[in-house]
């Protein structure tokens, strides 16, 4: 995200002649409210610790510690918008460490750092990247990179631009010539690909084109199938791989060469498309272990020396799914979690007399047995079993007897680490990791919840390093522990309940155990006003003090003359308060509006600006209907106040109000029955109010139709002013007159005008002669002319303008008006509209003419964003984009005279919005400091 716009200005606009500077009027919520950076994905970089951290200013980002506050720090902001980079470190070399980022629009681009901003580098945004491999003797890092011309093919970066690139395009065009990971052998890359003739096969490469070659064609078939040739890896003497040959599937060793290219054993004898059941491989020295299932006995041990003889099963399990997981614990086959010292293997195995145990093999069958009889039977047994380290094994399970804890075995002597949750509670051990001979861990005890423990292997060195309140710390047997440890220090994610969840370090004690820094010290709270309703030269809003709740304030721009009005409910219950939609309007002194409170019906509210004069005018039993942009109200006409509400058995009729509740009632029951006489864009005309709504003659030209209607707020002065014109949209006050689009059967949807009187409305204008007719939905008086938009559906919609002449009708542009919140804005003869015209949807002006309707640009060119909100104020447009979070702009109407202020609020887009009051602009912004208060322009 931004670094300096979320609180600065421009800074090419400092000091500008002219500029109002927005300001903070109130720190409302003085409580602070930590954020978290959330610390993730650790990676040890020499002295080092690399780590992703979210904070409000750049998003999700790489950093980098050397375990003090100082040397913790930003290394780039990788998608210096609003977006995350997401890192991903693929690899930690002598030549640096490489990672990946992506940007909003998914698109990868490959790094390397050495560890401070300036050494990290972009190295290439053209290619995705999967299943790195680094090459010492070459110094180079391998990887599959994929685009969209040239499809997966072998990659090579020297962790230089220019020492980065495709190394061949094995299957030329959009066709993945590299089908799987790849393997260093003998200082080469070897992997499975498939140039398109000879089928998939063992490549090789030493970072050239030239050099990148078919070792052996496996298969004579040429089967161009994914998964022909898998699980390959590397021996200390050859590469293994299993294939799909001429003699069905195949395991094969090779040695780099052509010649030295051989099948071992035919895995399933005799042709045939049978998969023999290779779950997993794992090397260990110069044997290859398979987790399988290659003859009758079913999944079994295998080995292989690279010979057919020394190619055997190890064990004869009676268990039928001897490397099955418990159901609780993660998925994993047996020999992802073996782990091996020396040249022996351990592993995890169930068998049906034994149970689930540690097992260990030195390649010979004789040599293959259980470790140890850990709980025989039916008890739990083992369930994890961990890295070696230093010369021992760490396993979790049950004895019958406690619960699951942590146990080691140095090979002879197997013994609990420590009941750490005594008795039959279980402490569920997790996170291994070592520092220097220390190993950390995460544990479970009943006093102290989820911590951070260390061990020697013994139950004396077994102690607890952190003290981290009870549920604020991932240690259960899935915890979401997040941290890595260098040589002499642990830097870890954790939540003190006071900082969020941040950055942490121990060196192995208690004392040491403490919070390193805090990486989003900002301020997520704050009052979020919102809401932003005009009364007299004061603002009335609701925001959220962190006492009250989410109630109703009034402020006139100064710090105390801002203040609490009104509190719906008592205490700091929030009110769960929804958009008003801009449905409020003043009138005597008052300002009325609808209102909707958590799972309440939406009623009409008046307000004086005090305590006491904030009254809810509906009863609890009547629906006020959406107000504002929907049509339905509030308008003062005639000294009355109209809205459109709901009540049983009446259906949704017109309303009117004097302010008091007791003169707050239905005018008249329009449309009998419970659907109502639905009225619709009410507007004030002549001192009446003229809206549309239900014909009372429902088949005059067809069913349900609206006609326009006038009420003085008696139901005697309430009546239809015609029937001549159906469906009336776009009311608009232009020069005496009342315009609207409607229709008849003979001219369909077109313009009409109104003195208010049945004589006096007519059709003013067919614009589209015949029944053929503008889907039309907005309209603006502009001098002697009126503007209107004719949305998408037409071969003619667009922007049009008239002077009620046929003659001086005409589209001067291709851009209809979208249904943006933000609606029209006049300024200094130019109209401002969100618009659209197939290619481009921004913020469109108008002066009336074709040559002057086009998109506004600002001062570097760009169109600007479609905003969900624009006012003037002071000589000046001011709207809100949803370009970098949520963006403050000022316009003159010029490009030069366009350009952001400062940035609102990071994610916030459509929830923002502008209210002027007396002297002042005002608008909701976040700040690191305060958070997302209330804040102000004052006229210059």
């Amino acid at each position: 995200m931004r670094q300096t716009l979320i609180y600065l200005f421009v800074l090419a606009l400092l000091g500008a002649p002219g500029l109002a500077q927005p300001h903070l009027v109130k720190d409302i919520n003085p409580i602070t409210n930590n954020g978290s950076s959330q610390p993730s994905q650790f990676v040890r970089f020499g002295k080092n610790v690399l780590f992703n951290a979210t904070t409000i200013l750049e998003g999700t980002e790489l950093w980098v510690s050397d375990g003090t506050a100082a040397g913790t720090f930003l290394l780039v902001d990788s998608c210096p918008e609003e977006c995350s980079g997401n890192p991903t470190v693929l690899a930690v070399t002598p030549r640096g460490a490489f990672f990946t980022t992506t940007d909003s629009q998914h698109k990868t681009y490959l790094w390397v750092t050495q560890g401070t901003p300036a050494s990290t580098i972009l190295l290439t945004d053209q290619v995705n990247v999967w299943s790195p491999v680094w090459v010492a003797s070459q110094g180079l890092l391998y990887f599959n990179g994929g685009d969209r011309d040239h499809g997966s093919e072998p990659w090579r970066t020297d962790g230089t631009p220019a020492g980065t690139f495709r190394v061949a395009d094995i299957w030329p065009g959009p066709n993945d010539g590299l089908r799987g990971s790849l393997v260093a052998f003998k200082d080469r890359v070897f992997f499975e690909a498939d140039d398109g003739v000879s089928g998939t096969a063992l490549w090789t490469s030493d970072g050239t084109a030239a050099g990148t070659r078919l070792v052996k064609d496996i298969s004579p078939s040429a089967s161009h199938a994914v998964g022909a040739l898998r699980y390959l890896q590397a021996a200390t003497n050859f590469l293994f791989f299993q294939a799909q040959g001429s003699a069905g599937w195949e395991l094969w060793r090779s040695d780099g060469t052509a010649k030295g290219t051989q099948m071992i054993a035919d895995l399933v004898p005799g042709p045939g498309p049978i998969i023999p059941n290779l779950f997993n491989a794992k090397v260990v020295g110069s044997r290859y272990y398979m987790e399988a299932a290659f003859d009758s006995k079913g999944t079994e041990l295998w080995v292989s020396d690279g010979t057919k003889a020394g190619t055997k099963r190890l064990t004869d399990f009676a268990s039928e799914q001897p490397f099955s997981p418990p159901p609780f614990v993660p998925p994993l086959r047996s020999l992802s979690t073996a782990t091996a010292i020396g040249d022996k293997l351990y592993f995890i195995a169930s068998e049906t007399s034994l149970g689930r145990q540690i097992w260990r093999t030195d390649g010979t069958a004789k040599g293959t047995h259980p470790l140890t009889s850990f709980c025989p039977g039916t008890c739990v047994g083992v369930l994890t079993l961990w890295p070696a380290q230093q010369n021992r094994i760490y396993f979790t399970g049950s004895d019958g007897t406690r619960g699951v804890e942590l146990w080691t075995s140095d090979g002879t002597n197997t013994h609990i680490v420590r009941d750490i949750c005594r008795g039959a509670c279980s402490a569920w051990p997790s996170n291994p990791t070592l520092l220097g001979d220390q190993l950390f861990f995460t544990a479970t005890d009943a006093a102290n919840g989820a911590q951070i423990w260390r061990t020697n292997g013994t139950p004396a060195g077994t102690t607890r390093v952190s003290g981290l309140p009870k549920g604020n710390f991932g240690g259960s047997y899935f915890g979401d522990f997040q941290g890595t440890a260098t040589s002499d220090k642990l830097l870890f994610a954790a939540d003190d309940g006071i900082h969020g969840r941040e950055l942490w370090i121990s060196d192995g004690t208690p004392p040491g155990t403490r919070l390193l820094a805090d990486l989003d010290s900002a301020d997520h709270g704050g009052s979020a006003p919102s809401t932003f309703m005009t009364l007299g030269g004061t603002l009335l809003f609701f925001a959220n003090d962190g006492e009250h709740g989410d109630e109703l304030w009034k402020s006139d721009g100064t710090a105390a003359g801002t203040t609490l009005v009104h509190e719906f409910v008592p205490g700091p219950e929030s009110l769960a308060r929804f958009n008003t939609y801009g449905a409020s309007v003043e009138a005597g002194g008052m300002l009325y509006a609808i209102l909707e409170f958590g799972n309440s019906r939406r009623a009409l509210w008046r307000s004086d600006g005090t305590d006491a004069g904030t009254v809810r005018l509906t009863p609890e039993d009547v629906e006020v209907a959406q107000g504002g942009a929907f049509g339905g109200g509030p308008v003062v006409a005639g000294g009355k106040i109209f809205f459109v509400a709901t009540e049983y058995p009446y259906g949704r009729e017109l309303w009117v109000t004097d302010g008091t509740p007791a003169g707050t009632r239905m005018v008249a029951d329009l449309y009998p029955g419970t659907i109502g006489s639905e009225p619709l864009a009410l507007t004030s005309f002549q001192g009446k109010l003229f809206f549309s709504a239900l014909s009372p003659n429902p088949l005059i030209h067809s069913p349900y139709a609206h006609v326009p209607w006038s009420s003085d707020g008696t139901e005697a002065g309430t009546a239809p002013v015609s029937e001549a014109a159906e469906n009336p949209v776009a009311l608009t006050l232009h020069q005496g007159f009342l315009y609207f689009f409607g229709q008849d059967p003979a001219h369909g949807l077109e313009l009409w005008r109104s003195d208010g009187t049945e004589a006096g409305t007519a059709l003013a204008l067919d614009v589209i002669p015949g029944s053929s007719s503008l889907d039309v939905h907005s309209m603006v008086s502009m001098g002697s002319r009126l503007l209107f938009w004719a949305g998408t559906g037409h071969s003619q919609s667009g922007l049009w303008v008239t002077d009620g002449t046929a003659a001086a009708t005409k589209r001067i542009s291709a851009a209809h008006d979208s249904f943006a919140l933000a609606g029209l804005q006049t300024l200094n003869g130019i109209v401002y509209f969100p618009g659209e015209d197939g290619t481009t949807a921004a913020l469109w002006r108008t002066d009336g003419t074709e040559a002057g309707t086009f998109p506004l640009r600002d001062k570097n060119g760009a169109t600007v964003h479609i905003p969900p909100a624009m006012t003037v104020f002071d000589g000046r447009l001011y709207f809100i984009t949803p370009d970098i979070g949520a963006t403050l702009w000022q316009s003159d109407g010029t490009a030069e005279g366009t350009f952001p202020l400062r940035e609102l609020e990071p994610g916030q887009h459509t929830s923002l919005a502008l209210g002027v009051a007396g002297s002042r602009l005002f608008f909701r912004a976040f700040d690191p400091a305060t958070g997302s208060e209330l804040w102000a322009i004052d006229k210059r």
